[in-house]
C-alpha cells in the first residue's frame, strides 16, 4: 500500500477491505448454498 500511495486514503482501505472481506464471506456462505434442497432451486 506504501508503494502505491494508499496508505492513508479511502481507496486503500476499500482495496484491503475487499481483499480479506469477500473471499472470507464467499467461503462462509457456501455452507449455506450447498445445503438448500435441490428442489427448491428447480421451482423457480
Amino acid at each position: 500500500m506504501a508503494q502505491l500511495r494508499l496508505g492513508n486514503s479511502l481507496v486503500g482501505l476499500i482495496l484491503v477491505y475487499l481483499t480479506f472481506s469477500l473471499p472470507l464471506s464467499t467461503w462462509l456462505l457456501q455452507g449455506y448454498f450447498r445445503g438448500v434442497p435441490r428442489e427448491l432451486e428447480e421451482q423457480g
